[in-house]
């Protein structure tokens, strides 16, 4: 009996991983208040009339519920909806007075900045003074807390504000070198998802549509600022000019009001308000489990809480559909680089929430590049059969483009924000051959083949003639059934012709309302809050969809699969890591790139790679732009 390392390999990972987790919730608990956001002496006589609430972003800002497996491994996270929820609290609350934010570099994308900036204008229009504290600042992260009534930042910190750069990585050189030859097909002028592949640089196309996209992402994030600093665009623009700024220069400039260390900025609050601050801590969140490790019972209860699926919540309710990720065939999956959509699972979950008679109506929540036409196409009818039922609003996320903006076509309205990207409206199909790369290193093959296409994706030698014009024949039709759908549902919504809109092109969300591709530029409270005008209805819960997975369940699909595949090093790639060891293949990248870009632009390579190699043809995103991390 062959012995299955990598099966070894993981589940000691997986032991390791639960005791590491038992550790964190055993931790006794914590006495007093943070000493870093005191407001003054205790002892003094000034009435406690400001009641602030503290809210801190620090860690990766997920779409829907925190992953499992993110949860486990001590990455930060927090969900978009909990944090837009927090502050609706907020807002509501007579007894909070003001909302001070504690910026700590999260990872958010521009769409998610777009939706917290709408719920902090909601907060100051509720009569809440706001407040931001930043210790570094990306681009991102400034966005959000200019905001606010006031910014400051440590005497230190460095507010990395230097406008957009994008940067494409192509791999024909380097294909070249290794005998490599990607034999991609494009249905599309501008659909040019296989150019990374297939060229050294972009073609016209590529740069004219990414130029345009560039322009609008960049007007966008410029305007933001200037109304949020009572500044004009033209004074934006020429302040981004000159940056990256040092908190003395950012002071200088206009974009922050305060340079102190915290303690001293809630000193100066208290002195500007003539009121002694009274903090309210992470407020709205529940409080963390803690565990007195001396208690068996207590741990029992723990690993049962790990394990146990979340209840769904009773009474009326609107389901909230969450398409997070590449978009493939058969089952949802959860890893620690984020999450793969399965058709079947997204298919089900619409089935039941049509069954389901205390779900009034449906949110699907799309951040998707796209993937598979087949699955993209099955999740199109299973939204599509939900809205003749009861009432679908789509609300796109960061992306919702080419696989993502054909399943949102089912819906009959379609939200989404300024800076979503989304359109793509192109299909896209090959192979990578490796014949080349096989001959260098001496390695000889010979086939077998009964049928004149049956080696049609073979990764020994490229498309024959016949088999290349049989697959733009297929892949042909995809797109005009792509193109019948577009039309089918926004119709004379559209500014021009889909032929027109169509090509691969993508646009922002701004440029999308304009085009009709989209029906209203707005958050996925407002889709939730138009799904129950819609559905008559002014009480109603929340319920997320598909319920997230209990730790046990992923556990579970990591283990079998890992019993499936003995040769893959899976905890490597479920962790996001680059695999090492036996069975690893290293990419000679240029030495200058970060590491932990490196290991993103291999996983997304070899994603991309695997998926033209099992799923023909695909609907997908031109390329991956990669913005400096300057969050």
């Amino acid at each position: 009996m062959r012995k299955n390392k990598s099966f070894d390999k993981l589940l000691s990972w997986v032991v390791g991983l639960l005791v590491w987790g038992l550790m964190l919730v055993c931790q006794p608990p914590v006495q007093g208040q943070d000493p870093a956001v005191t407001a003054g002496d205790s002892s003094q006589s000034t009435p406690q009339k400001l009641q602030m609430a503290v809210i801190s972003l620090s860690g990766q800002i997920t779409e829907g519920a925190t992953p499992s497996l993110l949860a486990l491994s001590g990455q930060a996270s927090t969900s978009l909806m909990e944090l837009v929820n927090r502050m609706e609290l907020a807002a509501g609350d007579q007894a909070i007075t003001a909302v001070l934010f504690n910026i700590e570099e999260p990872a958010l994308s521009w769409s998610q900045v777009d939706e917290l900036r709408t719920a902090l204008a909601a907060l100051r229009q509720a009569g809440k003074k706001t407040y931001a504290y930043l210790e570094e600042a990306g681009q991102a992260s400034y966005l959000l807390a200019c905001g606010c009534d006031q910014v400051a930042m440590t005497p230190s910190a460095n507010l990395m504000l230097a406008g957009l750069a994008g940067e494409t990585l192509y791999f024909k050189n380097l294909f070249d070198k290794l005998g490599i030859q990607a034999d991609m097909i494009q249905i599309g002028d501008y659909k040019s998802a296989g150019e990374t592949l297939t060229r050294s640089g972009p073609s016209p196309q590529e740069r004219q549509q990414f130029n345009r996209l560039f322009d609008d992402l960049y007007r966008h994030m410029v305007h933001s600022i200037a109304a949020s600093r009572n500044l004009t665009d033209d004074q934006v623009r020429k302040i981004i000019d000159q940056g990256p700024f040092t908190s003395e220069q950012a002071l200088a400039a206009g974009l922050i009001d305060q340079v102190l260390y915290r303690e001293d900025f809630l000193k100066k609050i208290t002195e500007q308000e003539g009121a002694k601050i009274s903090l309210k801590l992470d407020y709205g969140q529940a409080p963390a489990a803690r565990v007195n490790p001396e208690d068996p019972f207590a741990m029992l209860s723990v690993l049962q809480g790990l394990f146990k699926t979340p209840p769904e919540p009773a009474g009326e309710a609107i389901a909230v559909v969450y398409i997070n990720g590449p978009i493939t065939s058969g089952e949802n999956q959860e890893t620690f680089d984020g999450s793969i959509i399965g058709s079947r699972t997204i298919r089900l979950t619409l089935a039941k929430a049509r069954a389901d008679k205390n779900i009034k109506g449906v949110v699907v929540r799309i951040d998707s590049p796209g993937g598979s036409a087949t699955a993209s196409d099955i999740i199109y009818n299973a939204i599509l059969q939900t809205a003749k039922e009861k009432p679908v609003v789509v609300s796109m996320g960061s992306v919702a483009a080419s696989g993502g903006y054909y399943a949102a076509c089912g819906a009959d309205t379609i939200y989404a924000q300024p800076s979503t990207i989304t359109g793509s409206i192109g299909v896209i199909g090959g192979k990578i051959v490796l014949g080349g790369l096989l001959d260098k290193l001496g390695i000889t093959s010979y086939a077998f083949h009964r049928g004149r296409n049956a080696a049609l994706f073979s990764s020994l030698q490229p498309f024959s003639v016949g088999e290349h014009q049989n697959l733009r024949e297929n892949m042909e039709q995809t797109y005009q059934r792509f193109k019948m759908c577009v039309a089918a549902s926004r119709g004379a919504r559209l500014t021009g012709s889909v032929d027109y809109l169509a090509q691969g092109k993508i646009y922002t969300g701004l440029q999308a309302k304009e085009l009709g591709l989209i029906d209203e530029i707005g958050t996925l409270e407002d889709a939730i809050q138009k799904v129950a005008r819609q559905a008559g209805i002014e009480t109603y819960q929340i319920r997320i969809m598909p319920q997230p997975k209990s730790l046990l369940e992923v556990l579970s699909e990591l283990l079998a699969q890992a019993e499936t595949q003995p040769d893959a090093p899976m905890a490597a790639q479920w962790m996001g890591l680059a695999a090492e060891g036996e069975n690893s293949v290293w990419l000679g990248l240029s030495p200058q790139l970060r590491p932990a870009l490196t290991r993103k632009i291999l996983l997304r390579l070899s994603h991309w790679m695997n998926m033209f190699q099992q799923e023909q043809p695909l609907l997908v995103l031109p390329y991956e732009v990669m913005i400096p991390p300057f969050h």
